[in-house]
């Protein structure tokens, strides 16, 4: 049976750093925005149901996405992912089952990384599993801190990691999947104890842990997958990639030319149609060939049959006058 799962993406954010009018999510990747990447990739992964939660300038995210068919969710006042994922509990209710959680700003997740995350999720019987990456500069990001067994332990804050673990190059990529009844206990409990006051869905994974669920990880094979935007040099940076990425154009077909020589037989360039002939050899197109019927003389009231008939009667031998 294949893998089913609840979809969410996260999509209210203004987007500061990107220093623009625009939602981040509608920034474009190869002419595309963020977040249209990410929701055609969730519709082809076949999980199931899509949910987006929009925020700001949500009327602006909604419509560049009217053709999809997927369901919404605000957050009128952008609290943080932890607060986003509690609007989508008080939408979905009582859902039972696994829910995939994508932020908007990552493209090049792919349908297949998704449904490989909810399987190994379920096989696992994780309480939560993590999308990371291996990167050579972890700087700013969350690191991942495994236990002995390979689980993950935690996930510390570039800010808060102590000397041994600004040294892990594993990098959380905020995709997540979650036990959803799991997570919506969690979710419940969480608290803004932050210079911001806000709701973080990291917070999620330590309090799993202390109730005793089990949180894994599965690394990406192509760490471009778990790249997020979050500045105009990685909106250039991804725009490279994609572009980098996409296959071949292939050839255009061209019809047949010929080339024609200064001194060529005006009667043979005649005959082929459409052909150009240039002084210089200029190149014509081989194409309709039909030969063109003999013309009459306009001045002539004789049928060039009739005429031929009466010149033979006149003499046996045939005019050889040029």
């Amino acid at each position: 049976m294949p893998a089913r799962a609840l979809t969410v993406i996260l999509a209210a954010g203004e987007g500061k750093r990107m220093h623009s009018v625009l939602p981040k999510v509608l920034h474009r990747v190869g002419r595309k925005p963020l977040i249209e990447h990410l929701v055609q990739s969730s519709l082809k992964s076949g999980l199931g149901r899509v949910i987006i939660v929009v925020g700001h300038r949500r009327d602006m995210v909604i419509e560049s996405l009217v053709d999809y068919p997927i369901e919404y969710v605000v957050q009128a006042d952008q609290r943080g992912t932890g607060h986003a994922m509690q609007m989508v509990a008080d939408y979905v209710g009582n859902y039972d089952g696994s829910c995939l959680v994508l932020p908007g700003d990552a493209p090049f997740v792919r349908p297949a990384t998704m449904r490989q995350l909810v399987e190994f999720h379920e096989a696992g019987n994780y309480a939560a599993t993590l999308f990371t990456a291996e990167v050579a500069d972890p700087t700013g990001y969350g690191r991942v801190v495994r236990d002995a067994s390979g689980d993950v332990a935690r996930i510390v804050e570039h800010g808060d990691a102590k000397t041994e673990e600004l040294e892990i190059h594993e990098v959380n990529s905020s995709i997540y999947v979650f036990d959803y009844r799991q997570l919506a206990y969690i979710l419940s409990r969480l608290e803004g104890d932050n210079r911001q006051g806000e709701l973080y869905l990291t917070d999620t994974i330590a309090m799993l842990r202390r109730t005793g669920g089990r949180v894994g990880a599965i690394k990406a094979e192509d760490p471009v997958e778990a790249m997020g935007i979050n500045d105009h040099a990685q909106l250039r940076e991804a725009d490279r990639i994609y572009r980098e990425r996409q296959p071949p154009e292939p050839p255009k077909r061209s019809r047949p030319q010929i080339a024609f020589d200064e001194d060529e037989d005006e009667d043979e360039m005649d005959y082929l149609a459409g052909a150009t002939a240039g002084a210089n050899g200029a190149a014509g197109v081989l194409e309709g060939v039909e030969e063109a019927e003999p013309e009459l003389d306009a001045e002539s009231d004789v049928d060039a049959e009739d005429e031929a008939e009466a010149e033979a009667e006149e003499s046996p031998l045939a005019d050889n006058e040029d």
